[in-house]
C-alpha cells in the first residue's frame, strides 16, 4: 500500500486547504482526491497485500472502488452545480475535461470489473483470465488519468491561491511516484497470475 501512503499528504494537505463545508465547491477537491488518490489507488494496489486471501483481496478491491465511484459521482456534482449557481460554463479547462473523462471511465470500468468478478459464471465469450487482465490493465490507465487530473488540479488558480508554494511540486513528485509504484505493482501481480495459470 505504498502508493496510497505516497498520496495520503496530498490528500490531508487537499481536505486542510479546502476547508470542508466551507463551500460548495470544497467538496469536489476533497471528494476527487479520496475517491481517485486514496480508495481507488488503494483498491488498485489491494492485489499486492500478500497475507490475504485471493477471494478477501478482490471483495476488498471491489468495496474499495464501488467508495471510489460514489465519491468521484460526488465530486462532480459539486463542481456542476457550484458553476450553475455561479453561471459559469463547464469543462472548459484540460482539467475539468479529463476529470470528467475519468468519471466517466470509472463508470465504465465498474462495468468491466462486475464482468471480470462474475467471468467464469458467465457465457465463455472471453476467457475468464483474458477478461480479468484486461480489467486490471485498464484499471491502471484509469488510476493514471485520475491522479494525472488530479495533478492537473494542483496546478488551478483555486489551489496555486490556497496553497503554500511547495505544494505543487511535492504533490507533482508524490503523484508521479505512486503512478509509477501501482503500475509495477499490478503489472507484475497479472503476469505472475498469467504465467502460473
Amino acid at each position: 500500500m505504498l502508493a496510497v501512503l505516497l498520496t495520503t499528504p496530498i490528500i490531508g494537505y487537499i481536505i486542510y486547504v479546502a476547508v470542508p463545508g466551507s463551500s460548495l465547491f470544497s467538496w469536489h477537491p476533497i471528494c476527487m482526491s479520496i475517491s481517485f488518490a486514496g480508495m481507488m489507488l488503494g483498491g488498485a494496489e489491494v492485489f499486492s497485500l500478500g497475507s490475504q486471501r485471493y477471494r478477501h483481496r478482490v471483495t476488498l478491491h471491489w468495496q474499495l472502488q464501488a467508495a471510489a465511484a460514489v465519491l468521484s459521482l460526488a465530486g462532480l456534482a459539486a463542481i456542476f452545480f457550484n458553476k450553475e449557481l455561479r453561471g459559469a460554463p463547464h469543462f472548459t479547462s484540460t482539467h475539468g475535461q479529463l476529470g470528467l473523462a475519468a468519471v466517466a471511465a470509472a463508470t465504465v470500468q465498474s462495468a468491466g470489473g462486475l464482468l471480470a468478478l462474475y467471468a467464469t459464471r458467465l457465457p465463455r465469450l472471453v476467457a475468464p483470465r483474458l477478461t480479468k487482465t484486461l480489467h486490471a490493465m485498464s484499471g491502471v490507465v484509469l488510476v493514471a488519468l485520475g491522479l494525472y487530473t488530479l495533478r492537473l488540479g494542483l496546478a488551478t488558480a483555486w489551489f496555486q491561491l490556497v496553497a503554500a508554494p511547495l505544494a505543487q511540486p511535492v504533490g507533482e513528485l508524490l503523484l508521479a511516484l505512486a503512478v509509477l509504484r501501482v503500475t509495477y505493482r499490478v503489472v507484475m501481480f497479472r503476469f505472475r497470475r498469467v504465467k502460473s495459470s
